[in-house]
């Protein structure tokens, strides 16, 4: 998560749980050379690995690796 000088808050998510040599994951470092890339200058990693999800409006878009995830409930 981060934000653009102009104020825009992105979200960055890259699918790649290493399923193919084609869809590799990402390092840390080649995160934040991506939100660099875009103008992000400050950024926070809220997860990553096999539990990341994406939900947008409610729909998952991205969905965990596996179904073994422990969600939490907001309070």
């Amino acid at each position: 998560m981060d934000y653009t000088p102009s104020g825009y808050l992105i979200f960055f998510m890259y699918e790649g749980r290493n399923k193919t040599e084609s869809i590799p994951g990402l390092t840390l470092q080649e995160v934040a050379n991506r939100l660099l890339e875009i103008g992000c200058s400050e950024a926070i990693n809220l997860d990553g690995g096999g539990s990341s999800c994406m939900l947008i409006n409610g729909k998952e878009t991205i969905k965990p690796m596996t179904d073994a995830s422990n969600p939490l409930q907001a309070p």
